[in-house]
C-alpha cells in the first residue's frame, strides 16, 4: 500500500493523466465536457461535474421530472420518439437541471413516458473547465467536436498547464458502444510541441488539416469506425501537459440523434 503522503507528493509533482471526457448525451447538449484526472485511481476534478444521476436510491424512484412550465407543457419524453430516433438537436431530448422539478409519483404517468437517467448542469470549479467550441454536431455519418480550455486553469493538481516551448503527449480514445467490457478505439500517442519541434509542432491558435485521421496542432481530429456511442476522451502523459483544444470526428451510426437510451420507461407494470 502506497502511503497517502507519497501519492499526494506524486500528484503535486505532476504524475497523473489529465482526462477530457466528452459525451454525446451527458455533456454535449450543454456544450461542456467532463474533466477528470487519473492518478492512483480515476477521479473527477474538484467541483461539481456537468451531470448527475437522476435516481434516488433510498426512495427507489427518479429525483426529478420535467417542469411543464419550463418545457412547453412536457413532463416526460416519449419512448417511441427515442427508439425511432425522431428527435433532432433542436428538440428536447435531455434533462437540464434548470428545467426540472422534484419527481411526483402521483402524477398520472402514461405508458411510454420516459425520464432521462442523468440530469445536466453547468458544473463548477476545476470540474467544469472544458467547453465545446461552437456546436458539436452529427453530420454525414460523423461527429464533429472541438473542445477548448484555458492554457492555465490555476489547478496544477487537476489539470496539465500548457506552456510555450514545452512538448506534450496526447492520445485519443473513442467509446465503441460496448458497455459490458468498456471497449474503446484508441490512438497511438502523439507528441505535440508548442513553438518547439516534436511529432507535430504548432503555435498558439494555429490549426492543421487532417492527416491519417489525426489533425495535428492545438485542434486535432480523429475518425473512428461505426458503432461508437458518441463519446470521446483524451489522456495526457504522466508528467507533460497537452494541447488546449481538441476536435473529434467520429463515425457513429448508433449516436445519430445524440441519444443513448439511459432512462426510465413507464409501462403497464411500472409502479
Amino acid at each position: 500500500m502506497v502511503p497517502e503522503s507519497q501519492l499526494a507528493a506524486q500528484r503535486k509533482a505532476g504524475y497523473f493523466l489529465d482526462l477530457w471526457h466528452w459525451r454525446a448525451h451527458r455533456s454535449n447538449p450543454i456544450d461542456k465536457s467532463d474533466d477528470q484526472v487519473v492518478a492512483e485511481g480515476r477521479f473527477g476534478d474538484k467541483g461539481k461535474s456537468v451531470f448527475f444521476n437522476n435516481w434516488d436510491a433510498e426512495k427507489k424512484q427518479p429525483r426529478f421530472m420535467f417542469d411543464p412550465d419550463k418545457t412547453g407543457g412536457r413532463v416526460a419524453l416519449k419512448w417511441d420518439d427515442l427508439i425511432n430516433r425522431k428527435l433532432g438537436f433542436e428538440d428536447l431530448y435531455y434533462m437540464r437541471e434548470d428545467q426540472t422539478k422534484p419527481y411526483d409519483a402521483s402524477h398520472p404517468w402514461k405508458e411510454g413516458d420516459v425520464l432521462p437517467r442523468h440530469v445536466l448542469r453547468p458544473g463548477d470549479g476545476s470540474h467544469a473547465d472544458i467547453s465545446v467550441a461552437g456546436k458539436a454536431r452529427w453530420k454525414d455519418g460523423y461527429w464533429e467536436v472541438t473542445l477548448v480550455r484555458a492554457m492555465d486553469t490555476k489547478q496544477p493538481e487537476d489539470d496539465k498547464i500548457f506552456l510555450d516551448h514545452r512538448v506534450y503527449t496526447v492520445a485519443f480514445a473513442v467509446h465503441r458502444d460496448s458497455l459490458g467490457s468498456r471497449w474503446h478505439y484508441v490512438s497511438l500517442p502523439v507528441r505535440l510541441g508548442l513553438n518547439r519541434q516534436a511529432d507535430t509542432s504548432r503555435r498558439r491558435g494555429s490549426r492543421a488539416p487532417s492527416r491519417n485521421g489525426i489533425s495535428p496542432g492545438l485542434t486535432s481530429s480523429c475518425s473512428i469506425p461505426d458503432r461508437s456511442a458518441g463519446r470521446c476522451s483524451t489522456a495526457r502523459n504522466m508528467r507533460e501537459p497537452t494541447r488546449s483544444s481538441k476536435a473529434y470526428r467520429s463515425n457513429s451510426a448508433t449516436a445519430r440523434s445524440n441519444l443513448r437510451i439511459m432512462a426510465w420507461k413507464w409501462n403497464s407494470t411500472t409502479r
